[in-house]
């Protein structure tokens, strides 16, 4: 689940985990990876995962790869925890539960959504008519909406402000979205 969260990844069997060193994989385990492993993680994840198993000769000794693939919908997560007990998330070498922040940048990677496009339960008027004619030379809410500065709602004709919109066409933008504030510190001495 954590390459499918990831960009994707290999698992490698038959390289011994501490030495690194090649080792093989027997019968057994080849003919138990291929009968049980695509199954198994088909019914343990969802949505459900397909993974490529192959095999390639390392040093003269057969080892099987098994190919995670990018997961398209987000997050994938472990059937019997749920979420969000069951998303996890690859750091390097290691695999650890996904925190609540991540889990929410999956689910906009899901609907293809990306902060700057969210959008902000306001009314359009907060924004700027005069900045948005000296940028765009017109208020034309059809370009803005194909600008991503303001968005439909998907179940009426009503538009709001995107966080684009907001941050760039507000004149008080910290209102609607309280970390667009800037501190500046200045400090004497030597």
């Amino acid at each position: 689940m954590a390459f499918a969260n990831g960009v994707g990844g290999k698992i490698i069997i038959g390289i011994d985990d501490n030495t690194q060193e090649v080792i093989g994989v027997d019968d057994k385990t080849r003919d138990r990876i291929y009968n049980e492993f695509p199954n198994s993680l088909y019914d343990a994840t969802s949505p459900a995962l397909l993974a490529e198993i192959y095999e390639q000769r390392l040093n003269d000794e057969s080892v099987m790869i098994i190919d995670i693939p990018f997961g398209f919908r987000k997050p994938v997560y472990v059937k019997k925890e749920g979420i969000p007990k069951g998303v996890y998330l690859r750091a390097g070498p290691n695999t650890c539960k996904a925190n609540q922040e991540y889990i929410e940048e999956l689910m906009r990677e899901n609907k293809r959504e990306i902060f700057d496009e969210e959008t902000i339960k306001a009314d359009v008027g907060i924004l700027s008519s005069e900045r948005l004619k000296d940028i765009y030379n017109t208020y034309d809410s059809e370009r803005l909406v194909n600008e991503k500065i303001i968005s439909r709602a998907s179940a009426a004709s009503r538009k709001y402000p995107t966080v684009t919109g907001v941050l760039m066409f507000c004149e008080s933008p910290h209102l609607y979205i309280p970390e667009a504030v800037i501190h500046c510190t200045r400090f004497r001495g030597g």
